[in-house]
C-alpha cells in the first residue's frame, strides 16, 4: 500500500519486495494447507537472494517452525544464506552438495565434433 492509501501493483515493487511478497503468499498458503491436510514438503529455490540479514534470519526461523510439522527444503548457492541457516540448527539441517565434475569422454578433442557413433 502506498502512503496515499492506494494499492500498489507488484510490478511497482522492487525485486526484493516482490520476492518477500511471493514468499509471504507461499507461506500463508502452506500454513492454510497444512491445517487441514497431511503435510507436504515446502520447497523454495533461492527466494532470499535479495533479503537482508535480518529478514533472512526471520525466514529461517519460520522454516524451523514449519519443520515441526513437515519438511522444508531450501536451495541456494549463496554462502551467506548457508551461514545463517547453520545458526538455526535446532530444526534446520544444512546440507552441502559437492558435485564431482568429470570431463566428458572425447570432449574438446579436435575432429570429434562431426563424428557420429
Amino acid at each position: 500500500m502506498q502512503r496515499d492509501g492506494q494499492s500498489k501493483v507488484a510490478d511497482g515493487l522492487s525485486k526484493g519486495a516482490r520476492f518477500q511478497l511471493y514468499l509471504a503468499l507461499r507461506l500463508a498458503g502452506y500454513y492454510e494447507f497444512a491445517q487441514f491436510r497431511h503435510s507436504v514438503p515446502f520447497v523454495a529455490d533461492d527466494i532470499m537472494e535479495t533479503f537482508d540479514h535480518i529478514r533472512s534470519e526471520e525466514v529461517f526461523r519460520l522454516f524451523g517452525e514449519m519443520a515441526g510439522t513437515g519438511q522444508v527444503i531450501y536451495l541456494t548457492h549463496h554462502k551467506h544464506l548457508c551461514e545463517i541457516a547453520v545458526g538455526h540448527r535446532g530444526r534446520c539441517r544444512p546440507c552441502q552438495a559437492t558435485p564431482q565434475l568429470r570431463p566428458i569422454a572425447g570432449a574438446g578433442q579436435s575432429g570429434d565434433e562431426n563424428s557420429e557413433d
